[in-house]
């Protein structure tokens, strides 16, 4: 379990790191962050449907929802062609419209129409909208992108290693003994606290870099470490 967190978080440094800086050659059209996001989020949308027990066509369409909602956050910024979240908006009730289309050809009385529709558009808005929020970050004017970017990557990336590290090592109070029998409560502080010193950490690096340009007072960074440590 280790080993595998190890390499996996050195793999996603290092798509972190590209994503960051290699992508701001070709901005506004970020292929990387696109192609990343997209085959991350499809392939997530597909676990998510394993869960939730769905077979068949329906994995297929809900996968392409995802991705068109994925793709929305682009258009405005590429054809300066409105608010981004004009686009967003309309590929969610359009998902909502493809969703209610397929479940009406297909419909059957007694069957689980309501049930399938919710789940459909969960994982469209869990997978498609919320990222969103976190896409929309690249396109913020000059070098606060890459600092937001890296915060929202790193924080609560450290913050889990961290949660784990002490959990492995301090761990006695359990967090959620039903749910994660392995989470505890030491764990729990560790993550905060990691998540707390990688703001801190960016902040003093991107004051660092931008000739303070882009800096936080240290409480304000101590503070948004903190809050993302939480969540």
């Amino acid at each position: 379990m280790l080993r595998t967190r190890l390499w996996m978080g050195a793999v996603l440094i290092g798509l972190a790191v590209a994503i960051l800086f290699i992508d701001s050659w070709f901005q506004p059209w970020y292929p990387l962050l696109l192609v990343t996001s997209l085959t991350a989020l499809t392939l997530a949308s597909q676990e998510l449907l394993t869960l939730l027990r769905w077979s068949g066509y329906r994995r297929f369409i809900v996968g392409f929802l995802v991705a068109g909602v994925v793709l929305a956050n682009w258009p405005a910024h590429i054809g300066q062609a409105g608010n981004p979240w004009q686009w967003i908006g309309l590929s969610m009730i359009g998902s909502l419209i493809a969703l209610l289309l397929v479940e009406a050809a297909v419909f059957r009385p007694g069957g689980e129409t309501l049930d399938r529709l919710g789940g459909g558009f969960l994982v469209v808005g869990y997978l498609g909208l919320l990222p969103g929020c976190f896409l929309q970050l690249r396109w913020l004017p000059g070098d606060w992108a890459p600092f937001a970017l890296a915060v929202a990557v790193f924080v609560p990336k450290v913050g889990d290693i961290g949660a784990y590290t002490v959990g492995r090592l301090l761990g006695r109070r359990r967090f959620a003994p039903v749910l994660s029998p392995k989470k505890s409560w030491e764990g729990a502080v560790g993550g905060v606290a990691a998540a707390v010193a990688t703001a801190l950490a960016l902040n003093a690096f991107a004051g660092y870099a931008t000739a303070n340009e882009i800096h936080l007072p240290w409480w304000s960074a101590a503070l948004l470490g903190l809050v993302l440590g939480v969540l």
